[in-house]
């Protein structure tokens, strides 16, 4: 059983995660070039790592301690930090590139 603090850190988690997908497709939508959109799949693969290992209700629900959980949340934070900076990573290269980018090599 989660206690309240957790139930919010992981509600917050959950917006956060949906508005980084949201955020991704958007990007995905600009860019043209296949092997270009491809450079999305590192913040799509820790997006996925967040949802469907950190938050998976049977995991969440294995009963850790609260200092365990807020260890086990701040993971999961971490993972969707580095969705972040993926996402931003390939923006900046579409502002920098423009959006008919092409990757080569």
């Amino acid at each position: 059983m989660l206690d309240s603090a957790a139930v919010e850190r992981v509600a917050k988690i959950k917006v956060d995660v949906d508005k980084e997908r949201k955020l991704v497709a958007k990007l995905e939508a600009q860019i043209t070039e296949q092997r270009a959109k491809d450079l999305l799949d590192a913040a799509r693969s820790h997006l996925d790592m967040v949802e469907g290992y950190f938050l998976d209700e049977k995991i969440l629900g294995e009963g850790r301690a609260p200092d365990r959980m807020a260890a086990w949340l701040n993971e999961a934070e971490k993972a969707l930090r580095l969705a972040r900076e993926a996402r931003e990573w390939v923006q900046g290269l579409v502002d920098k590139f423009g959006p008919d980018m092409k990757v080569v090599g």
